[in-house]
């Protein structure tokens, strides 16, 4: 809180952090794949052995999930790594009594419409929208912002008179 407005920074770390968790993670099953890639191969000697086709066709099916969840890591990564180009470095939003100031948009509280906190898509972070009376709607990701939603939503109603608050109920959606 700075004099009579309360300012919200961008926190990059835990983007950063998830980008990190997600490479370690797509590195990982890599190596697990290339495991069981030698193993099946090394497996293909002994196929004259009993039970070894039982082995060949559970190593098979193991390298089938390998590649998929490689595919699923590789998507998670990329969005991982696009959500932490979307976080901002310094003050996301300055909540006062006159309204709600940022970057890329200022409401008076009059002008405003609503704020809402929403499920974030694919993993994504939850989103917190400030939207005006006219439609025009600023959102910020709540995951990285260095203030907690409930701080939040009382800086909100506090500045407002009571006129404001954030709308949680889609976020048990």
């Amino acid at each position: 809180m700075t004099g009579s407005h309360v300012v919200i920074s961008y926190d990059p770390a835990p983007a950063a952090a998830k980008v990190a968790r997600w490479r370690w993670t797509l590195t990982w099953r890599v190596g697990y794949l290339l495991v069981m890639v030698v193993l099946r191969i090394v497996a293909e000697f002994f196929k004259t052995q009993p039970y070894v086709d039982l082995a060949i066709e559970c190593l098979t099916w193991t390298l089938v999930a390998s590649v998929v969840l490689i595919v699923y890591g590789l998507i998670r990564w990329w969005l991982a790594a696009r959500e932490a180009k979307r976080v901002g470095v310094g003050p996301a939003i300055a909540i006062g009594r006159e309204g709600i100031y940022s970057e890329k948009a200022t409401l008076a509280w009059p002008e405003l419409g609503g704020v809402t906190a929403t499920n974030g898509r694919l993993g994504g972070s939850p989103t917190l929208t400030f939207t005006g009376r006219e439609g025009a709607a600023v959102a910020f990701p709540m995951d990285y912002l260095d203030t907690l939603p409930a701080t939040i939503d009382s800086a909100v109603r506090t500045m407002s008179g009571g006129r404001a608050r954030i709308d949680f109920s889609r976020l048990d959606d």
